[in-house]
């Protein structure tokens, strides 16, 4: 039994506000993709492509993994999620965006700057911000109310139970946290991806800095990989989110072996690993693992 990755993975730029701050801002089973970025002003920030940074105020960073499945939270009042979205709590929830005024943004912050570790909490702002939901934007303050800056795009703090509330988008951004020194603080929430659909063995059909991954059987998208281009996991390596692979690569279980990164093929192809052909001594399996597109199959030994 074959398993593609569901998961993908961002690694984000954050500042946080403080608690007590005014209110100025804020910021196989297939695996994640991951994008790093930095960010000024208030705000978080993350996304499944191009990774924007998050501004919240004293120097932590986040990382994502994003699981398939389907809308978000974005206008309108939303019911309970079936599913934990967040972990972080205080005056007011971030997917229900409950705040006493219903003009305010329920946002994440720090409740104490001064120590080494995040204290994520949340914290009720006033956010005046022109782009609406999937716009482009650079920190939280960018969008409108209810919604901050994921991975360069407007979004809300969404529920996968909810298949309109990314407007378009896909509930699969699972952004953690992580402290100043880079360590994990334990702390995530959930936003949208918003990410261009692209031709696999085709590096050039992706932004700069950005890989081609099959997500879903029939189903590719551009997505920034969670280190440096050129520097991500290598074939039959193991694999934490789909965008630790190469271009046009995916993490995939095979049985009940580790998840690994194997190249996806074009049955015949001639070319190297990432433009359609096959590491040397492996084959392209067309039969074993439905990619969704004719001809192409996985390279395994």
């Amino acid at each position: 039994m074959r398993t593609l990755g569901s998961a993908l993975r961002l690694v984000l730029g954050v500042t946080l506000l403080a608690a007590c701050g005014d209110s100025t801002g804020s910021g196989g089973t297939g695996a994640g993709a991951s994008s790093s970025n930095g960010g000024n002003g208030a705000g978080a920030g993350s996304e499944g492509g191009a990774g924007a940074g998050t501004n919240l105020g004293g120097g932590g960073s986040t990382s994502s993994t994003m699981t398939t499945g389907g809308g978000g939270s974005g206008g309108g009042t939303p019911g309970m999620c079936s599913v934990e979205t967040t972990n972080i709590t205080g005056p007011c929830d971030l997917y229900l965006q409950d705040c006493p005024s219903a003009d305010d943004t329920c946002e994440v912050t720090d409740a104490n700057l001064d120590t080494p570790e995040i204290e994520a909490t949340t914290i009720c702002i006033t956010r005046n911000g022109l782009k609406d939901i999937g716009e482009t934007c650079n920190t939280g303050d960018d969008c409108g109310k209810h919604l901050t800056c994921v991975g360069n795009k407007c979004t809300p703090f969404c529920c996968p139970d909810d298949p309109n509330g990314c407007a378009g988008g896909t509930c699969n951004v699972n952004v953690s946290m992580q402290n100043p020194d880079g360590s994990d603080s334990g702390f995530t929430f959930t936003g949208c991806a918003f990410s261009q659909a692209c031709d696999l063995f085709t590096p050039s059909s992706c932004p700069p800095g950005e890989n081609c991954y099959l997500g879903d059987p029939g189903m590719t998208a551009c997505y920034s990989p969670t280190v440096p281009e050129g520097q991500e996991v290598g074939d039959g390596m193991p694999c934490d989110a789909l965008n630790d692979c190469a271009d046009s690569a995916i993490c995939i279980q095979i049985g009940t072996d580790p998840f690994v990164c194997r190249f996806l093929c074009e049955i015949n192809s001639s070319q190297p690993p990432g433009l359609g052909g096959c590491p040397g001594g492996q084959l392209c399996d067309t039969n074993s693992f439905d990619t969704g597109f004719a001809g192409v199959g996985l390279c395994h030994p």
